[in-house]
């Protein structure tokens, strides 16, 4: 009895109108195709400007490694100065700053 009771409640449960499927919305199929086709043709251009981006990215000139390390070297000893300007009692360890950035 207990298991038929269960059966039921089972049944009972997995009919309600949430587990119903929902009525399927018709779309217009030939209206679909040309929004498809105009977004394709949208992102082809957007892909062929991002093609033309990198080539330009790629003709400009690079850095050598060697320019690299001064950049960074000055602009290290720039943001020391700029501490030492902020506060001057910082002056005294200057020196010691940017020998620091040259040597290493």
């Amino acid at each position: 009895m207990r298991k038929f009771m269960v059966l039921i409640l089972v049944l009972f449960l997995g009919c309600t109108s949430n587990s119903q499927v929902e009525s399927t919305k018709y779309i217009d199929q030939g209206d679909y195709i040309v929004l498809l086709k105009d977004s394709i043709t949208k992102l082809n251009c957007s892909l062929v400007q991002s093609w033309d981006s990198i080539a330009a990215l790629n003709q400009r000139t690079i850095m050598t490694e060697a320019q690299f390390i001064t950049l960074y070297k000055y602009d290290r000893l720039n943001k020391y100065y700029l501490i030492c300007v902020k506060n001057p009692t910082q002056w005294k360890y200057y020196k010691g700053w940017s020998i620091r950035v040259f040597t290493q």
